[in-house]
């Protein structure tokens, strides 16, 4: 109060505006000190980049290796579906070992 020159019973706003943001800003003292990175803080910085673009690199494997999963149970079920309509269905066995080999690769998955 003594800063803005008012009397002991002024009673400040409850609302926060423009004015009271900026009487807050002048009233923080500024150092230089406070604003300079040292050395600890700046190998925590590094270690969380580095944290960062593993885990970035992890995601881009499990997004391709999900990718490949998914084109795999595609070709499967292409082959499914292709022994009972396809014109070529005579190119592909009719034994039940063939399916159980389709079942097998898709339980792996």
């Amino acid at each position: 109060r003594d800063v803005i020159g008012k009397a002991e019973d002024f009673v400040f706003s409850r609302s926060l505006d423009d004015t009271s943001l900026a009487l807050g800003a002048a009233m923080i003292p500024y150092s230089i000190e406070a604003h300079t990175v040292d050395a600890e803080r700046e190998e925590t910085r590094t270690k969380l980049l580095e944290t960062e673009v593993a885990l970035a690199e992890k995601d881009e494997q499990l997004r391709r290796k999900d990718e490949i999963r998914n084109q795999i149970e595609s070709h499967i079920l292409e082959l499914r579906s292709a022994r009972h309509s396809s014109a070529h269905s005579s190119l592909l066995p009719k034994t039940d070992e063939f399916n159980s080999f389709l079942d097998g690769t898709d339980d792996w998955l």
